[in-house]
């Protein structure tokens, strides 16, 4: 759910390379490194995207 977010704006190509990299570390293919990052968030993960976009980093 972060990694979506983290890297919305990178080129296809540049997802590609990250998704074989991961896919490497996840012990999956790049189609379903892709697969898993490009799922519909469930409940639970948008909530902890909405906490973190409601965070205040001026409190720490």
């Amino acid at each position: 759910m972060f990694l979506r977010r983290a890297f919305g704006d990178f080129t296809l190509a540049e997802k590609h390379h990250i998704c074989d990299n991961l896919g490497e570390i996840w012990g999956v293919n790049k189609e379903e490194a892709s697969d898993i990052l490009s799922r519909k968030l469930n409940e639970e993960e948008q909530n902890k995207i909405n906490d973190i976009n409601e965070f205040d980093f001026d409190d720490i």
